[in-house]
C-alpha cells in the first residue's frame, strides 16, 4: 500500500483498532482516510524486529501533492524551533499555502 510521503504524527497516524471515528491531518487540516484493522508494524524498529500487530492506519489524502509536502516540512520546522518569532513566520507561510490550495481557507 503506497500512501505517499509521510511524517509520523503529522500526515500519517496509527491508532488502536476502532479507537478513533475520524482524524484530521495536522499539516493541512483535511479529514484523513483510514484503513481499519491493518496487520503490520507501526514503527521502524518494530519492522526491523519483524513484529506486527493490528492497528488502524490513518493518512492524508493530499500526501502525494507538492504543496502538502511543503506544509509537512514547515510543520516539522515549526515544532523544532524555539524562536516564537520564527514560529509565527512559519505559521504565516503555512496559512498562505492552505489558503491557496484548500477550499474554504
Amino acid at each position: 500500500m503506497n500512501i505517499g510521503g509521510k511524517w509520523e504524527g503529522i500526515n500519517i497516524l496509527h491508532t488502536d483498532p476502532g479507537a478513533e471515528e475520524s482524524l484530521s491531518c495536522k499539516a493541512c487540516g483535511m479529514e484523513m482516510e483510514v484503513h481499519r484493522s491493518v496487520i503490520g508494524p507501526t514503527q521502524r524498529f518494530e519492522a526491523m524486529a519483524e513484529k506486527e500487530h493490528e492497528h488502524d492506519l490513518w493518512f492524508c489524502v493530499n500526501n502525494r501533492l507538492d504543496w502538502h509536502a511543503l506544509l509537512v516540512n514547515l510543520s516539522v520546522e515549526q515544532s523544532v524551533t524555539s524562536s516564537p518569532s520564527l514560529k509565527a513566520f512559519i505559521q504565516q507561510d503555512m496559512n498562505e499555502i492552505k489558503a491557496e490550495h484548500i477550499a474554504g481557507e
